[in-house]
């Protein structure tokens, strides 16, 4: 297997910025909800948009987002990207 240029986690924080949802295969689904922004009138806050992400363990969805992200940065074949992929999930998950 050829290692990475930039661990996964660089791969997936980037993403996140431009998807509202990625799905990582064998770990789950990561979402990212925007809220806008608010004036609590009571206590005169001014809360700023923000960017909200939650994450779903092996929720169901299948997405070739980070698949093709990696062909296209790392230069890996889609197997060798899956293949990358699935080491770093059974690291974490270890």
């Amino acid at each position: 297997m050829r290692p990475l240029h930039y661990d996964l986690e660089l791969h997936l924080a980037f993403l996140l910025f431009q998807q509202d949802s990625l799905h990582v295969p064998g770990l789950g689904v990561f979402s990212v909800r925007r809220d806008g922004a608010e004036i609590q009138l009571p206590s005169g806050l001014i809360l700023p948009p923000a960017r909200r992400l939650s994450f779903a363990p092996e929720a169901s969805g299948q997405s070739s987002v980070l698949l093709d992200h990696l062909c296209s940065i790392e230069g890996f074949t889609r197997a060798e990207a899956a293949d990358a992929i699935h080491h770093c999930v059974a690291e974490w998950n270890r």
